[in-house]
């Protein structure tokens, strides 16, 4: 717990989702939808990445596997990891920025999940499994009952979840108090 714990906080550091649900709770129209739609790809992407990790432990032969052969898997993700790491820091900031779709484009469907935001979740979250994937391998590869796995994924999961979960809920919870509060912090 004492390995997964920090990379699991680290991985719950994305300023770029969370300001983007700050902006999405922000909209007049449809602001809950932007937002869960964000959290439904975040989430999407972060349970593949656990999935993928649990896979790639217990199809390399898991706790019983050969130590060089999980030194070689091991280096295989670390380079896989390497290489997201290098592509954001060397092309990520190249093209055009891009823009949230604007309500207008939108309004026609009223309620229900917005595609874009789903889109954006899923897109901006990728960064963040550069420290998942490894807390998630790591839950896979540690020794334990499977119940204690489970709560540690839970956890894991919910604090990497925290910046694209907690502003939804905390307008769900604190309802229209904090409206005049998100409207103020994007008139600027």
């Amino acid at each position: 717990m004492a390995q997964v714990l920090p990379l699991a906080a680290g991985a719950a550091v994305s300023p770029a989702l969370l300001g983007l649900q700050m902006l999405n709770l922000a909209r007049r129209e449809g602001p809950m939808a932007w937002a869960w739609s964000v959290s439904i790809g975040s989430a999407a992407v972060l349970l593949l990445a656990t999935v993928a990790a649990f896979v790639f432990h217990f199809s390399t032969g898991g706790d019983g596997a050969q130590p060089e052969w999980r030194g070689v898997v091991k280096l295989s993700g670390a380079l896989v990891l390497f290489a997201i790491a290098s592509y954001e820091l060397v092309w990520a900031g190249e093209g055009p920025a891009p823009t949230l779709p604007d309500a207008g484009e939108v309004s026609a469907r009223r309620g229900g999940l917005r595609p874009p935001g789903i889109g954006l979740g899923a897109v901006l979250v990728v960064p963040n499994l550069a420290l998942y994937f490894p807390a998630a391998h790591e839950i896979a590869a540690s020794e334990g009952a499977d119940s204690a796995r489970a709560m540690l994924f839970v956890v894991v999961f919910s604090i990497a979840m925290l910046p694209v979960a907690a502003p939804p809920l905390a307008v769900k919870l604190l309802g229209e108090r904090v409206r005049p509060t998100l409207e103020g912090s994007t008139s600027t």
